[in-house]
């Protein structure tokens, strides 16, 4: 079993204090909420599960779900940090609070030994049980966002959500939304899915970050590929292939060559659809993407298989 050393980063620990002190100057209920979030991040820190359950109430409906998640993230990560905390839309009551809590996740796949990153946002309730504050639920505000921006009639009014909503416009969103333009595309409903896709695009442009138009430009070459329109397709990957080279993203530089390989492979264009794959199985060992080697070797076993060389379609396979 993989153990993770998960940190808090010292300066979200200084600002966490901080930001109690100046909160006990504008109410104690704030600066007890805001030590009761630095003592979760610390036992997150010790991966001190009691600890954890010890910042919840025992009456809140999720205390199963977050005992798991838990125990889930302190399993499957390596060298967990936690940064950039910030805290917005303050409501306190008088035995009720809530917040948006944002911050920044950096680790290490404890299999893959991948990094990854990923910006939460968080809608948190707090509630005060016999004169201590403990948290009561939590929800991931973007579904709601996302499902607002994919209802909304015109390009204005999305426009005004990107803008009042702009700390959940992330990569992360982004992707999110590419993922469901591309379930649809698979199911056929094409219309949606580039709708959906321009959505995305409107919410990259609010961004303002390279790495969002370039998953924009990947998510819109997948469902031109599930069209069989080859042409928009590779037209599509390229442009994601060139934004993830600036973003030096080569994770994502792997997948879009091998995609772009697939679409060659597709049009019978064997010798650039190898070429492709090559390149991205060259990446993936460079990064130590094993998962990412194994299919790039398939797809090229894939290739020598079309074209009737079976010996090294075995060797790759």
């Amino acid at each position: 079993m993989y153990r993770k050393v998960v940190t808090v980063s010292l300066l979200l620990l200084a600002t966490l204090t901080f930001e109690a002190k100046s909160a006990a100057q504008a109410g104690t209920e704030r600066a007890e909420i805001m030590a009761l979030i630095a003592r979760m991040f610390a036992a997150y820190s010790r991966e001190d599960i009691a600890g954890v359950m010890d910042c919840w109430s025992a009456n809140s409906p999720m205390l199963a779900e977050v005992r798991q998640l838990a125990q889930e993230d302190f399993a499957a990560s390596e060298e967990l940090q936690l940064t950039q905390l910030t805290l917005k839309r303050w409501e306190v009551g008088t035995d009720r609070a809530s917040l948006r809590l944002r911050f920044n996740q950096q680790w290490r796949d404890a299999f893959t030994k991948q990094p990854a990153r990923l910006i939460t946002n968080l809608d948190v309730k707090f509630v005060k049980e016999a004169g201590t504050w403990k948290f009561f639920a939590r929800k991931d505000p973007s579904p709601d966002f996302a499902a607002s921006l994919h209802s909304a009639k015109t390009k204005e009014e999305r426009g005004q959500l990107l803008k009042a909503e702009k700390e959940l416009v992330t990569v992360e969103m982004l992707i999110a939304f590419g993922n469901v333009a591309v379930r649809r595309a698979a199911q056929g409903k094409f219309d949606e899915a580039l709708r959906l896709n321009d959505i995305s695009f409107e919410a990259a442009e609010a961004l303002g970050e390279v790495i969002g138009k370039a998953h924009c430009y990947f998510s819109r070459g997948d469902i031109f590929r599930y069209q069989s329109r080859h042409r928009e397709a590779l037209t599509n990957y390229q442009s994601a292939l060139r934004l993830f080279q600036d973003a030096k993203d080569r994770w994502w530089e792997a997948w879009t060559l091998n995609n772009l390989g697939q679409v060659y492979g597709l049009t019978g264009k064997y010798t650039d659809a190898l070429a492709h794959f090559d390149a991205g199985l060259r990446m993936t060992r460079e990064i130590g993407d094993r998962a990412g080697e194994a299919n790039m070797l398939g797809n090229v076993g894939n290739i020598y298989q079309l074209t009737g060389k079976y010996s090294e379609a075995l060797a790759k396979y």
